[in-house]
């Protein structure tokens, strides 16, 4: 059997049970949960400590119910199709305890149902088969060897209490869309969902203390809930099986069952007629099944008997008329609670799917024929839609999930990465890498389950990737750095070729300054330091050219005032040690008149190689000897002086402060 549905035909039962109990003890907070352990079936009432029950009629009317639930088939998958009887076991417990203050064995009679219920005789059958030893359980009395405990896969925790529906304010459109009621008036006031793991409730709230009543059970139409108990005793007032025959309901005088279930089936045919909800459907529902409970109790030798078995026949087909949409009304407020306080694993929105779909295969059956078929369709589309919204929710969740599992991969790659980036092009991988993980966990909607583990995935991975962020931010800045400096050092050795040498030490500072600027810690820094001596180096050698390069212009602007005029007598120019000054054709030309003059020789006919002509011809120079002496004496160069002709006069040496025949000398 499924255990979807195997666990939904234990929360019926438990819900009959405690819609019963409700019944029979009105002012007790009772809480009926069911389980199954080993063939026998359990069920479990817990209650509060203020409010005692008495335990007899407590498991009388248990016995009653499971006998009438027997009868409307709700033990049908609990016992198997030979069995004769259905063990049971009961419990009381106090909300907040662990363990039972009372408990009792049962033996059903399940090929029995339709008889009229005998406590009496259903305790001496039970103490025949060997559960007489458990009536000492009854008050409390703990038996040897501890089997009174709760089965642990269907205890209800310690502080149980029942379960309050919630719809949390940031789902609350998608959750009210679970809803099977169309409205407020359809829930049912004790509806609560029903689970075999039955440790999953919360804590009992705290109450104030009251004074300790014990609740008795109502009677209902007429009828007491304990009805098999008076009969038991009239059975032992009259001494003998006949007076307990004639003690059961429906022998003598009026026949108050069968006026109870015409009068629950008659009200049933009328709230059929126009159903306004499910749930007028599920309450129909419970008065025909009442009513066939009430026509079980007449016993086989009353009068009214095969009119009760005829009744019995048409109200069961009644009550399977309206058994589909009182399944789906089931299966809607089992997945509409489940769905409450999203979001929920994966499994358990698969559990709710399948309840969605268990709900709309029931109305689905619904016929054309059937007085509630058109209430059916509305629900049908409700339901559908509700399932529609699951199924998304599904896949929300499944994406989400998956999105993770990826943001896991791929942070993986980023680790690897990130451990061998070094230059700027594998730390942007790395980045790009962390930046897709980070941004597939953020991409985790809030509203599921993954959300949790995407929050924890991304205070781990949002650091590391500002980490290499960091990092590739400092290499991008000292990449720049170095190719910066070394647009500045290709500018500066330009200027330099120009002889701009002030414009050549700007670039060579701004080189250097760009290799200085570049962060310790970074790749491109260890590459950068030997530019800083070979820049500084450039530095220097270009403020030296630059100073020599104004000592020059200083320099050319004193030979032509010593050489320019009308008549120039001598021309000038830099050189790589000094300058050069070569006399003109003219200042020869005149210096070769003045001596002759002089010496008294005519034009030409001078001897040049007599001591005469050169004394008078250096007599003649001196001026412009001295003049170009003062030159080299005040700007620290060497100045070579040439004839007319080309051949070297002398250089003037400012080291000696004279002339010297060559620089060499």
């Amino acid at each position: 059997m499924d255990t979807l549905v195997y666990q939904n035909q234990l929360e019926l039962l438990g819900h009959d049970l405690q819609k019963g109990l409700h019944a029979a003890f009105e002012e007790a907070r009772l809480l009926v949960r069911c389980g199954r352990r080993h063939q026998q079936l359990l069920v479990l009432v817990q209650h509060p400590a203020n409010v005692p029950l008495p335990e007899p009629e407590v498991f009388g009317t248990l016995e009653a119910l499971l006998y009438r639930a027997e009868a409307l088939g709700y033990l049908t998958e609990f016992k198997s199709d030979e069995a004769v009887v259905l063990p049971v076991r009961l419990f009381l417990r106090f909300t907040g305890h662990k363990q039972p203050y009372a408990t009792q064995a049962l033996q059903l009679d399940v090929q029995r149902v339709t008889q009229p219920f005998d406590r009496a005789a259903s305790s001496a059958w039970a103490a025949a088969s060997g559960a007489a030893a458990s009536d000492s359980w009854a008050y409390g009395e703990s038996p040897s060897d501890g089997s009174e405990a709760i089965p642990e896969d269907v205890a209800l925790g310690s502080g149980a209490t029942e379960p309050t529906p919630r719809i949390d304010s940031e789902d609350e459109a998608i959750a009210q869309s679970y809803s099977p009621y169309s409205s407020a008036d359809d829930i049912p006031p004790r509806a609560i969902p029903f689970t075999t793991r039955l440790a999953d409730f919360a804590t009992e709230p705290e109450m104030e203390p009251q004074a300790a009543t014990t609740v008795r059970p109502r009677r209902r139409r007429g009828f007491s809930s304990s009805l098999a108990s008076a009969g038991l005793a009239a059975a032992v007032l009259t001494g003998g099986i006949g007076g307990y025959a004639l003690s059961r309901p429906c022998v003598i005088g009026e026949c108050v069952p069968l006026q109870t279930a015409q009068q629950l089936n008659f009200e049933a045919a009328q709230t059929i007629d126009s159903p306004a909800s499910a749930q007028d459907v599920v309450n129909a529902y419970d008065q025909i099944m009442e009513s066939i409970y009430w026509l079980s109790t007449i016993p086989a030798w009353s009068s009214h008997y095969d009119d009760a078995q005829a009744l019995i026949q048409v109200y069961g087909d009644n009550a399977s008329v309206l058994e589909r949409v009182v399944l789906a009304q089931r299966f809607a407020w089992s997945a509409a609670e489940k769905s409450q306080d999203p979001p929920h694993p994966l499994v358990a929105w698969r559990e709710i799917q399948q309840l969605w779909q268990e709900a709309i295969a029931q109305l689905r059956q619904v016929q054309t024929d059937n007085p509630v078929y058109d209430l059916a369709r509305t629900k049908l589309e409700e339901y559908e839609a509700n399932l529609t919204m699951i199924e998304r929710r599904i896949r929300i969740e499944i994406q989400a999930q998956d999105r993770v599992k990826e943001a896991r991969q791929v942070a993986k790659v980023a680790e690897a990465q990130d451990g061998i980036a070094i230059a700027v092009n594998s730390l942007r991988e790395a980045t790009a890498t962390w930046q897709t993980a980070v941004s597939y966990l953020a991409d985790v909607p809030r509203t599921t389950m993954a959300h949790a583990e995407a929050q924890q995935l991304l205070a781990l991975y949002g650091p590391q990737l500002e980490t290499v962020r960091r990092r590739l931010m400092e290499e991008e800045v000292a990449a720049a750095a170095y190719d910066r400096a070394l647009a500045f050092a290709a500018e500066a050795q330009q200027a330099e070729q120009r002889d701009q040498w002030s414009q050549a030490i700007g670039q060579w500072q701004q080189a250097l300054g760009q290799v200085e600027s570049a962060p310790a810690n970074t790749s491109q820094f260890s590459q950068m330091q030997p530019l800083v001596p070979a820049y500084r180096a450039a530095i220097e050698r270009a403020q030296s050219q630059l100073a020599n390069s104004m000592t020059m212009q200083t320099v050319q602007a004193d030979l032509e005032s010593i050489c320019g005029g009308a008549t120039p007598i001598c021309t000038h120019r830099p050189t790589a040690q000094g300058v050069e000054v070569r006399m003109t054709d003219a200042y020869r030309n005149a210096l070769e008149q003045a001596t002759s003059q002089q010496t008294g020789a005519g034009w030409g006919t001078v001897d040049t190689t007599s001591p005469t002509y050169s004394s008078v011809r250096m007599g003649q120079m001196n001026p412009l000897l001295r003049a170009i002496a003062a030159v080299g004496k005040t700007s620290g160069l060497p100045i070579e002086l040439y004839n007319a002709d080309g051949s070297l006069f002398g250089v003037y040496d400012p080291d000696v402060e004279g002339y010297v025949p060559s620089l060499t000398q």
